[in-house]
């Protein structure tokens, strides 16, 4: 899967460490481990070292193997498990009053924050460790700590000043005549230099090649070598097609190929995948697709010697679109059943941290689960004309991976593992209310794919509207929708009926429907569907209307009634430079009429009342009638209250 961009590459944790060696027989077992890219082995074995050393009193030695611990299970992707032996590092550290190993620790515990994409806290620990280095005179840790930190300023979108701590790094690296840390900080200059368009870019590509070649053919060579190589794409991609173009491909080949000779000289397996994979992947852009489904098979081999999880997800992923491309959708289908798999299986591993540690994962989930369903729909439309297949079975899989995704999705955006709650008390909703029709809108780049549920029955139906089109007609109808006192909006309203309901309107009939489902994704999830027009009425004159972010969530049950406990909430005045709402009185009125509810409204509505009242007993509906605002993360969505806002938190 593509990797989100990531313009740094980090130190390794004991890069900058201040430690002497600790002598313990676990050693050479680890070492051993590590340098064949068994980061699972060589964690265990530091572990031993670490409390071995403890128990004799070697607090230097204990530091460095809790330190080398947690690098081997970063490596691995075990960024959560990473955290305890730093901190247990860090806690002996200050015990002994060794300043320059808690400057170096907390140096370590940045870049680990870097991988945990919590950009405050490695900019607080790296900012520390850099004044601690400083003030000590450690050029070689300043060196290093200005690296992480150029990376988290990369992280920010702030590539000036990412540039400006790699170049201030490379020259320190220079002055103290350390090659490797002096070749990594030009790669990540360079870098940043390419994605800035920076005049100086091409010279420091170059520079950085000659001396990550001057390395010894060591780890820190095999792993820049593959840094230069993944950073030479967004090159290629703007370089217009003939000489250039052929020549950065040409530099990337042999890197590539360098990478993976020296991966299995070294038996590093995770490495020799990264290698074969980025070979696969710069075949596929060739055209080459032969060679490119060669490469991938061999790097999936390598990751699963490797136990490498997230290297084998990027993997399949690659080979099912190969597959794809090529006409061999059995082959593709079964490639994105594993990488999906994966990915779950990852989340699981990594576990609350997730939703941070898998950044890129959780980028491009959507596009992974998209193209799954992509090739699931294709095979249940040929085989619809086949009397021995069951195209059914295809459409039930393709649902079941949008639910899939629809919890991904709402697991990162509250980086919490409350939605598994609600997937262990959900109900088959169309067992719960047999006239309800489930509908699936999936938005795919060329078309839009409608799934009807209706009891044991599930049907499809194909609507020849791209993306880009339908995405443009949602966007204009919630444009109208806010413009008061005028019905601009019914063309676009109308519009997107056409789309969306008038293509499944004979298979509502014929199951006598009265209350539709909408799991919506995308743009969708924008508008009100009951505002959508067919030229007579609004849907919701026809229909009973629900809209879930995922079937699965969602306990579809009625409510007891003669046990409901509402809780009622909202603002009609206008506070804060926000317009008052109208209608918000009436609306929570006639609900308070309805139910047993506590009712909070206007200078009530405060954020103390709030969590008093849902505190105070356990209310199965909460309704409130309020100015909101949700984004793309759940950093900057609230919930306005008379005196404040509330956030997700």
């Amino acid at each position: 899967m593509r990797p989100q961009r990531t313009l740094g590459i980090g130190l390794p944790l004991l890069a900058a460490l201040a430690f002497g060696s600790p002598a313990h027989s676990d050693e050479p077992t680890a070492v051993a481990a590590t340098r064949r890219g068994d980061h699972g082995a060589a964690a265990g074995a530091w572990h031993e070292a670490a409390r071995t050393l403890e128990a004799r009193g070697d607090s230097a030695g204990a530091q460095q193997a809790w330190v080398r611990m947690a690098e081997s299970l970063q490596a691995q992707g075990s960024y959560s498990d990473a955290l305890p032996p730093l901190e247990r590092a860090l806690a002996l550290a200050r015990a002994s009053g060794d300043g320059l190993a808690v400057a170096s620790i907390r140096a370590a515990r940045g870049q680990l924050y870097i991988a945990l994409a919590s950009v405050a806290d490695a900019r607080r620990e790296l900012e520390a460790a850099l004044d601690a280095a400083r003030e000590a005179d450690a050029t070689p840790l300043v060196a290093s700590t200005l690296v992480n930190l150029g990376n988290v300023h990369a992280r920010g979108g702030d590539l000036r000043a990412a540039l400006g701590a790699y170049r201030e790094a490379t020259s320190l690296a220079a002055g103290a005549s350390d090659p490797a840390l002096e070749a990594r900080a030009l790669a990540n200059a360079a870098r940043a230099a390419t994605e800035l368009e920076h005049s100086e870019a091409e010279a420091l590509r170059e520079q950085a090649t000659r001396a990550i070649r001057a390395l010894p053919p060591e780890r820190d060579r095999l792993e820049l070598l593959l840094h230069r190589a993944r950073t030479s794409d967004p090159v290629r991609e703007s370089l217009p097609h003939g000489e250039a173009r052929e020549q950065v491909r040409l530099s990337m080949y042999g890197l590539l190929t360098e990478a993976a000779g020296l991966a299995a000289t070294l038996e590093d397996e995770r490495s020799a995948a990264y290698a074969d994979g980025y070979l696969g992947a710069l075949y596929e852009a060739e055209g080459r697709l032969d060679e490119a489904t060669q490469l991938t098979d061999r790097a999936l081999l390598h990751a699963q010697r490797a136990n490498a999880t997230e290297v084998a997800l990027r993997w399949w992923e690659q080979s099912a679109r190969i597959h794809a491309r090529t006409g061999r959708r059995d082959s593709a289908i079964e490639a994105y059943s594993r990488a999906v798999s994966l990915l779950q299986e990852l989340r699981h591993t990594l576990g609350i941290d997730y939703a941070a540690s898998a950044g890129a994962l959780r980028t491009n989930a959507g596009s992974l689960y998209h193209a799954y369903v992509d090739q699931l729909l294709q095979r249940a439309d040929a085989r619809a004309s086949d009397p021995n297949a069951d195209p059914a079975a295809d459409l039930r899989q393709a649902q079941q991976t949008m639910e899939q995704l629809k919890a991904t999705e709402l697991r990162d955006y509250f980086e919490d593992e409350c939605v598994d709650a609600s997937l262990a008390r959900s109900v088959d909703a169309p067992r719960a209310s047999p006239t309800a029709a489930i509908l699936y809108p999936i938005l795919l780049p060329d078309r839009l794919e409608m799934l009807v549920s209706t009891g044991e029955a599930i049907q499809r139906a194909r609507v020849d509207v791209d993306a880009e089109t339908l995405t443009a007609s949602v966007r204009e109808l919630r444009r109208l929708l806010q413009k008061r006192g005028t019905r601009q909006y019914l063309r676009e309203s109308l519009r997107l009926y056409n789309w969306i309901l008038r293509p499944i309107e004979p298979l509502l009939d014929a199951a006598r429907v009265d209350t539709l489902v909408f799991v919506p994704g995308g743009p969708l999830r924008t508008i009100p569907m009951a505002a959508l027009h067919d030229g007579e009425r609004f849907l919701i004159e026809r229909y009973a209307l629900a809209v879930t972010p995922g079937l699965e969530l969602t306990d579809p049950r009625p409510l007891e009634r003669t046990q409901l406990q509402a809780f009622l909430g909202g603002i009609s005045q206008g506070v804060q430079g926000f317009d008052a709402l109208p209608a918000v009185r009436e609306e929570l009125r006639s609900i308070d009429a309805l139910y047993d509810s506590e009712m909070l409204l206007d200078d009530a509505f405060v954020a103390g009342a709030i969590e008093s009242q849902l505190a105070s007993q356990p209310f199965n509906v909460v309704h409130i009638a309020s100015h909101a605002q949700f984004e793309s993360s759940s950093e900057g969505a609230f919930v306005l209250t008379h005196d404040g806002r509330l956030s997700m938190d």
